[in-house]
C-alpha cells in the first residue's frame, strides 16, 4: 500500500518572485486548494499514471507544432501538463 504524502511536501516558495501556489506565509492559495487536495488524494502513483495517460493521448493524436522557419523545420510534440492553470474571476 502506498503511503500518501503530499506531492507538494518539498515545494518551497521562491523568495524573490510572486508565487501562484503559496501565500507569503507558505499556505496554499485559496484558488489552488482544490487542486492541491486532488493531487494529494491521487498520490504519487496516481499522478504518474495520469501524466503517462496525457503523454499517450498527445502521442496517439499526433498533436504537434512546428518551429518557425528561422529556428528550423523541426516538428515537436505538443506538451501537456496535468497541472491546470487556475485563473479566478478577479484576474
Amino acid at each position: 500500500m502506498e503511503t500518501r504524502t503530499s506531492p507538494f511536501a518539498d515545494y518551497r516558495r521562491g523568495l524573490a518572485n510572486h508565487d501562484e501556489f503559496l501565500t507569503e506565509d507558505g499556505h496554499v492559495q485559496e484558488k489552488w486548494r482544490w487542486v492541491s487536495k486532488a493531487f494529494e488524494q491521487m498520490g504519487g502513483s496516481g499522478i504518474a499514471a495520469r501524466d503517462d495517460e496525457a503523454r499517450k493521448l498527445v502521442r496517439v493524436s499526433t498533436a504537434n507544432f512546428q518551429l518557425p522557419r528561422n529556428v528550423g523545420d523541426q516538428v515537436r510534440p505538443w506538451q501537456l501538463s496535468i497541472m491546470p492553470l487556475i485563473i479566478d474571476e478577479s484576474e
